[in-house]
């Protein structure tokens, strides 16, 4: 067993169920990578798109990559047709532009809002539309800001 297998099943040992292991890889080779995704590794966190991008590329197409850094809103063209998961989002600018890009790769790009309160989270959870309407808005509060949004590739 190689040293990036077993520490992988050593992790995947002390986590509950439903809790998915996300290994960072940025800086790594995708020498190394490769070796993870054999030992079933499938989720990789990445804080640099460009990097992200190029890995992706060139590693199979099933692993879900992360974006677990502070993302630039002109970068996220690079990343839309791929990335599963957007952790950290902290600004309307980057959730109107992730929408846009998803839109482009017609996709859903998945988001963690950052600093969202917890009753606006209530907000995004609901099953039911908000209003009477045929748009279900996105509602999210920035520090005192609130926001009242639509966003349909973004969730």
């Amino acid at each position: 067993m190689t040293k990036i297998k077993s520490a992988l099943a050593t992790v995947r040992d002390t986590l509950i169920e439903g809790v998915a292991l996300v290994a960072v890889s940025k800086t790594k080779p995708v020498e190394l990578l490769q070796e993870a995704y054999e030992a079933g590794q499938l989720d990789f966190g990445e804080n640099k798109v460009q990097e992200m991008a190029l890995k992706a590329e060139a590693m199979p197409k099933d692993i879900r990559w992360h974006m677990i850094g502070h993302v630039q809103t002109n970068k996220i063209k690079y990343m839309a047709s791929f990335v599963h998961l957007v952790h950290g989002v902290d600004r309307e600018k980057v959730l109107k532009e992730l929408d846009k890009q998803a839109k482009k790769a017609n996709r859903t790009i998945n988001c963690l809002l950052q600093n969202v309160m917890p009753t606006v989270i209530q907000l995004l959870t609901l099953k039911k539309p908000l209003s009477q309407s045929s748009l279900n808005p996105l509602c999210f509060c920035f520090g005192p800001i609130h926001i009242n949004i639509y966003l349909p590739c973004v969730k």
